[in-house]
């Protein structure tokens, strides 16, 4: 007639944890110009990670990465 729930005092988590995934909640033009540390950043880790912008070709990112995986690209200096 009755489920049998099992009682969890309020005080005990839930045993499903959740992912947090954290979102980008706006595309707001924040400052002018780099900082010194994204100055940085940029010199020392640009030739490294950072890709070339060019709108007349497509960005094919298997040459690019020399791999086929899921993608997500940063735009700027952060998500936030």
């Amino acid at each position: 007639m009755s489920e049998h729930v099992p009682h969890r005092p309020a005080s005990e988590p839930s045993l499903v944890k959740k992912p947090y995934m954290r979102v980008v909640k706006s595309y707001v033009l924040r400052a002018g110009r780099m900082g010194p540390g994204q100055q940085r950043a940029y010199e020392q880790f640009g030739p490294r990670f950072l890709l070339n912008y060019d709108p007349s070709h497509p960005l094919d990112t298997t040459a690019a990465f020399g791999r086929r995986a899921p993608l997500i690209m940063e735009i700027g200096f952060g998500m936030g």
